[in-house]
């Protein structure tokens, strides 16, 4: 239970920080790297598909766009690492960057998708492929450093749950 609440305000947290400040920089979708993190770590991947349909829900929710991109995209990209993870050592560092920019990929092609007609006929077509192009490089150099700055986070916060736990044991015993 704990772990799921801690999902819930995690991905709040990064939602607002994607919507607040990353947004204008171009920078790609953030979630993508919590599902592939959490997708390492969680031994129950039926978890991970319920975080995924949850992410999309919550990100097709207050993006204001076509309604089941994000959902799409997500699960998708969970549908493609755990079909490669019979296959791969997705513990590689250049499997880290290839699925992340794979998750770039398959975001931007339902973005494209769901707003075709729009895309086509517009004169920022452009503007949106160079968008497009920042986000695949941002996420070429970025990807496996959050990669390894959620595991840091998650190590930090486990010591401190066992910090607090032994300390609640030594109370208890007094």
């Amino acid at each position: 239970m704990a772990d799921i609440l801690f999902n819930f305000f995690f991905l709040s947290i990064l939602i607002l920080v994607q919507s607040f400040f990353l947004n204008a920089l171009g920078f790609y979708d953030i979630l993508l790297v919590w599902i592939f993190y959490y997708y390492m770590v969680s031994e129950d991947k039926v978890r991970v598909f319920l975080l995924c349909i949850f992410a999309g829900y919550l990100k097709d929710s207050l993006s204001g766009g076509v309604f089941g991109v994000y959902l799409s995209s997500y699960l998708w990209f969970f549908l493609i690492i755990r079909v490669s993870s019979f296959y791969l050592n997705l513990n590689n560092h250049i499997f880290i960057t290839l699925f992340g920019i794979a998750g770039v990929v398959i975001n931007g092609f339902f973005l494209f998708v769901s707003n075709y007609e729009y895309f086509l006929g517009s004169v920022f077509f452009e503007e949106i492929f160079s968008l497009y192009l920042r986000e695949l490089i941002y996420c070429f150099f970025s990807f496996l450093i959050l990669f390894y700055l959620f595991n840091r986070v998650r190590e930090l916060i486990l010591m401190v749950k066992a910090d607090i736990q032994s300390k609640l044991a030594k109370l208890s015993r007094i």
